[in-house]
């Protein structure tokens, strides 16, 4: 007779499984967050799946900052200027970090001035508002002399007639009594004095009796002539 045909061979060990004593033998599964390929036959045939990378033997998430792909021990550095959330299991994870902005996946660049970047994109500053470079949000964009405004809650404004405004004011700051300023004042000195009032020390008072005021003195004052008078606040004559 014939011999007998030979045993069939073992099937090979299954994916995601490693056979340390050949095929046919115990199948073991491979640790969490790795995987094998059909046919395995080593624990370090068990590679991390993407978002996990080689700790110490067995597979950890992937640290913040890195990305880690499937089949990859060690954790891939994002490019510079830029961060990935913990997990992150691809380039495209990687975002430029505050001040910085740039596509996905690609090296940060310098916000620019009068912008601000609080990560991935970049923003213009608010109108009538300044930011210096690397600005990461709306609270860098300063508000301009002769304006006033909170970015990012209010929108700036002309300084208001009457007062003036500093760079980075919130608020219009009044004029002293008896004093105007014209709308988009920016500082102290674009108080000017009233007609028909003069400056005793840092205050305006009104024109005395027997003397008038006239705008071109800037403040100071003069005697009526011989044998006139005139109520204050008073103008020439």
């Amino acid at each position: 007779p014939p011999p007998p045909p030979p045993p069939p061979p073992p099937p090979p060990c299954p994916a995601n499984h490693y056979c340390p004593w050949g095929w046919g033998g115990e199948a073991l599964a491979c640790p969490a967050h790795s995987e094998s390929l059909s046919g395995s036959l080593r624990l370090a045939d068990c590679v991390p799946v993407a978002g996990y990378h080689l700790s110490g033997g067995v597979a950890a998430p992937c640290p913040a900052g890195s990305y880690c792909l499937a089949g990859v021990p060690d954790p891939q550095p994002c490019p510079a200027n830029t961060a990935g959330p913990a997990g992150a299991s691809a380039l495209g994870q990687c975002v430029a970090v505050a001040g910085y902005y740039g596509t996905a996946g690609n090296a940060g660049l310098e916000c620019q001035a009068n912008r601000y970047c609080p990560g991935g994109g970049a923003q213009d500053c608010p109108a009538h508002t300044a930011s210096p470079p690397l600005s990461a949000w709306v609270g860098n964009c300063s508000v301009l002399a002769g304006f006033y405004g909170v970015p990012g809650e209010t929108d700036p404004a002309p300084c208001p007639a009457g007062s003036y405004c500093p760079a980075e004011a919130a608020y219009p700051t009044p004029c002293p009594p008896n004093m105007d300023a014209p709308p988009g004042s920016a500082r102290p000195t674009d108080c000017e004095i009233d007609p028909g009032y003069y400056f005793f020390g840092p205050l305006a008072l009104p024109c005395p009796p027997g003397s008038y005021c006239p705008p071109e003195l800037w403040g100071d004052r003069r005697p009526c002539p011989p044998n006139t008078d005139s109520p204050p606040p008073s103008l020439p004559p």
